[in-house]
Formats: structure tokens, C-alpha cells, sequence
């Protein structure tokens, strides 16, 4: 047999242990990688899930703006529709107060003449244009009307 040398034996294991050590180490750096890799993995999962949440609040917003332009939308169609026949009515009760027999002078609430057919001014020999906006008391400055 084979004596054992102790020089070599001390070696060996001083090798072994190195080997251990830095084996050690590398685990360390790994499992130190890892877990900057967990938390840059839940952070990315965090911003994502933020960002969904952004995401699902802009398509309720953008659907509440849609609908609301869809209301408006339908306001004014019954605007102008509400318009155009209120403009009807005007053009056909001036027609009626333009082709009365008889003259008429119409004030508003604030008693200026805000109306003269053409019989009130044939009849009193008046331009409707030189009376219509003035208050009732200043209609006495013109003759033909007292």
C-alpha cells in the first residue's frame, strides 16, 4: 500500500474548499440576480395592471363622451326642429298681420312698437322703419298719429 501523502491530501482539500467557496459565491450572485429579477417582474406586472386600469377608465370615459355627444346630437335636431317650426308659425302669423284688412300697431312689454303692417302705414302715412323700437310716449312727435 500506498503511504498517503498529507501535503497532497491538504491541498486537495484546500482546493475543495476553494472550489466550495466560489460555488458559494456564484450561488449568492445567482440567487441576488434572481431576485432583482422578481422585483423588476412584479413591478412590470404592478405597471401593467396600471395600465390596464388607465386603459378600461379611458373606454368608460370615452364611451360616457360618446354617448353624451349622441345626446346632444339629438337635442339639437329637436332644437332645430322646435326652430324651424317656430319660424313657420312667425311667417304665417306675419302673413296673417300683413294682409289684415285693417291697420295694426303692436307694442311689446316694455311698450315700444315693435310691429306696423302696411295698412297702419297707409293708413296713418308712416314708414313702419322710422316707428318700429320707439316707447309709446314718443309716438306723439309724429302728428299723424294722434
Amino acid at each position: 500500500m500506498e503511504k498517503e501523502n498529507p501535503f497532497e491530501r491538504s491541498t486537495l482539500l484546500s482546493r475543495v474548499q476553494e472550489v466550495l467557496k466560489k460555488r458559494e459565491e456564484i450561488l449568492e450572485k445567482r440567487e441576488k440576480e434572481l431576485r432583482e429579477i422578481d422585483r423588476i417582474a412584479k413591478m412590470l406586472v404592478r405597471r401593467d395592471f396600471e395600465l390596464a386600469q388607465i386603459r378600461e377608465k379611458r373606454e368608460v370615459e370615452l364611451k360616457e363622451l360618446e354617448e353624451s355627444r349622441t345626446a346632444l346630437m339629438n337635442i339639437l335636431e329637436d332644437v332645430e326642429e322646435e326652430r324651424r317650426k317656430a319660424e313657420e308659425e312667425k311667417n304665417k302669423t306675419l302673413a296673417i298681420i300683413t294682409n289684415f284688412a285693417d291697420g295694426l300697431l303692436v307694442f311689446d312689454q316694455e311698450n315700444r312698437l315693435s310691429l306696423v303692417n302696411p295698412q297702419a302705414e297707409v293708413f296713418f302715412d308712416v314708414k313702419a322703419r322710422d316707428l318700429i323700437g320707439r316707447p309709446i310716449l314718443e309716438l306723439d312727435t309724429f302728428p299723424c298719429l294722434l
